[in-house]
């Protein structure tokens, strides 16, 4: 029953660092242009508002997306442990 559990949280571990990183390359192909040949910028400089933000504003993403990424890296340290402690167990 625990090896049936520690397939699990395996898979969950996995899934879970597969969908991130497919989150980041269609937010990278979106931002590139790559689905409809124009970049963020190009978008961008097509509406013209009264208030837009500074482009450092979206740096934040970069701390949302190591905010995610910190939890799946532990999911993956605390799956190799727990492997570990049941072979030697």
């Amino acid at each position: 029953m625990y090896e049936n559990t520690l397939k699990k949280a395996k898979l969950f571990a996995i899934v879970n660092l597969v969908l991130f990183l497919a989150t980041l390359g269609v937010n990278y192909l979106g931002s590139s242009g790559f689905f409809n040949g124009q970049s963020q910028a190009d978008i961008s400089d097509q509406y013209l508002t009264l208030i837009s933000p500074a482009p450092f504003t979206f740096s934040i993403w970069g701390v949302i997306y190591s905010l995610v990424l910190i939890p799946l890296v532990y999911l993956l340290i605390k799956r190799k442990n727990r492997i570990s402690a049941s072979r030697s167990c």
